[in-house]
């Protein structure tokens, strides 16, 4: 069965941050089998070419850039559903907007939403001091969206109990489809191939982040660990890849350390560079923290990329990173926010007394049959389909 679907992203599509990746990719993924157009804001400077894709103008001026992407977007969906006459509205992460939503109800077209985390809980997690008025502002708009739609795609369990529990929605209108990877992309290269094409020194060993540098990434704890590693495996660098808007102070903190001499930050590189650094690496690190990430659970991409390019993976023991390690038996868990154990396991592995791993073409494998994009749009349309049921029989 072929959907004919519209498709909008929250704001600007980058394909260098993770909403970004995870919206192109699926919507690649269901143009495969459906006829699908997708509304995003472009971004500044990198724009992501495709046939179906539609930019959505904006002021980019602070304080009105979501109202005014909003406001447009009200002018080109009622385009669309007059002319393409969609089967069904798919948002993901509607945040602060209700033109989908508002817009489905006028054309009596199903809406679904996805979503990767509670707008509400982010707000939060980025700033304790957010304005309350905003926040209780935000919760109102989110109840809407959820309110008004047929079906829900929550990433994880823990966002659909957030959603039964905090919001009221019934358990039967909600889904739980996990992140995916492009295993085109993602896949096993030899490691002093990949240390080569980046042009950093073979003699070192190298211990690996890769994502936007949030509070709830924990990767203050990595540089925490750094000096315990170093002490027992002095010719060790950490390649930190991502760029956010804990930066600069996990800079500070490495120059406050001395460390700098160890430590890369490369800030923003292109998705499709992030295999190199992965690859170039001896193991990987996911050192998130509980808070967040305990209520709304975990389904991270950096971890599936990590383990699609066959890499051993460190992770903090919470929800959606145990299940995923255990599985796949990628790698090894330690406990949130223990700078010390993090250290203890990263020295273990670098000196070859951790625990046997699978072998890298058996977690690629794992990941492309159970975790790639492939996978997650199937999943979808089927969550889309069943949906339509009703309305089509009737």
């Amino acid at each position: 069965m072929s959907l004919k679907i519209i498709m909008v992203h929250s704001g600007v599509l980058d394909i260098n941050t993770g909403g970004g990746i995870h919206t192109f990719e699926l919507f690649k993924n269901l143009c495969s089998r459906n006829k699908v157009i997708c509304f995003a804001s472009k971004p500044s400077k990198t724009t992501v070419g495709h046939p179906n894709l539609r930019y959505i103008p904006r002021f980019d001026i602070p304080g009105i850039r979501s109202i005014s992407y909003d406001i447009f977007l009200v002018f080109y969906l009622a385009y669309y559903c007059l002319t393409f006459k969609p089967d069904v509205i798919y948002a993901r992460k509607p945040g602060l907007g209700l033109s989908p939503a508002l817009l489905a109800k006028i054309f009596r077209v199903p809406y679904i939403v996805e979503l990767n985390g509670l707008k509400r809980d982010d707000m939060l997690a980025l700033n304790p001091n957010s304005n309350t008025f905003v926040v209780r502002i935000a919760e109102f708009v989110e109840k809407v969206n959820y309110v008004l739609a047929a079906a829900i795609i929550a990433v994880t369990p823990e966002i659909k109990n957030g959603l039964i529990v905090d919001y009221g929605i019934p358990e039967t209108r909600i889904n739980v489809i996990e992140n995916g990877v492009n295993s085109d992309i993602f896949r096993p290269v030899d490691r002093n191939e990949a240390i080569k094409w980046l042009g950093l020194d073979q003699t070192y060993n190298y211990v690996c982040f890769v994502g936007g540098l949030a509070p709830w990434h924990g990767v203050e704890y990595l540089v925490e660990a750094a000096p315990l590693v170093l002490k027992e495996v002095p010719n060790t660098v950490f390649l930190i890849v991502g760029d956010g808007p804990m930066k600069d102070k996990l800079m500070s903190q490495v120059i406050d350390l001395k460390l700098s001499d160890h430590f890369i930050f490369t800030g923003n590189v292109p998705h499709a560079h992030i295999p190199y650094y992965i690859c170039a690496s001896d193991l990987c690190t996911a050192p998130f923290i509980p808070g967040r990430n305990t209520k709304t659970g975990l389904s991270p991409l950096k971890i599936y990329e990590y383990l699609a390019c066959g890499k051993s993976v460190i992770a903090s023991d919470l929800p959606g990173v145990k299940e995923i390690i255990t599985e796949s038996h990628g790698g090894t868990l330690v406990e949130p926010r223990d700078a010390e154990g993090l250290g203890q396991a990263i020295v273990r592995i670098l000196t070859g007394g951790s625990a046997k791993i699978a072998k890298p073409d058996d977690l690629s494998k794992y990941i492309t049959e159970h975790h790639s994009w492939a996978v997650v749009a199937k999943r979808t349309e089927n969550v889309l389909i069943n949906t339509l049921m009703p309305t089509k029989i009737g």
